[in-house]
């Protein structure tokens, strides 16, 4: 037996779970900066050309008359993130139905599906 235990002959046990790839990382990071910009254009487009978008609703209130730089900069950053939530729900709605399909099941042939297993 050794001293302090130095040598050990078993093997460090194997994860469960692969991690996940880091470019997908790098992917994260890029989507960051990418998603808040293409809404904001996309936003600045819109209020810019709001003649021929009539749904598109400029709030008074949010009007900042005192600013003559860009007095509808608030109403622009509220646009951006509204289309910035609804980018972020549709990309996400569409990676989970990307994975559905291409991913494998969790269940492999011999397991019991989860609605048939007892619990007392």
């Amino acid at each position: 037996m050794p001293k302090h235990d130095m040598y050990h002959s078993e093997m460090p046990p194997k994860p469960t779970k692969l991690p996940a790839h880091p470019i997908w990382r790098g992917v994260g990071c890029i989507l960051i900066v990418v998603l808040p910009l293409i809404s904001y254009y996309l936003t600045s487009f819109l209020i810019d050309n709001k003649e021929k978008y009539p749904w598109l609703v400029i709030p008074e209130d949010l009007i900042i008359k005192q600013y003559m730089k860009d007095p509808l900069i608030i109403v622009r950053l509220v646009y951006a993130l509204v289309f910035l939530i609804a980018l972020v729900a549709f990309l996400s709605l569409l990676v989970s139905i990307v994975l559905r399909l291409f991913l494998p099941s969790k269940y492999e042939p011999v397991d019991v599906p989860p609605e048939k297993i007892y619990k007392p």
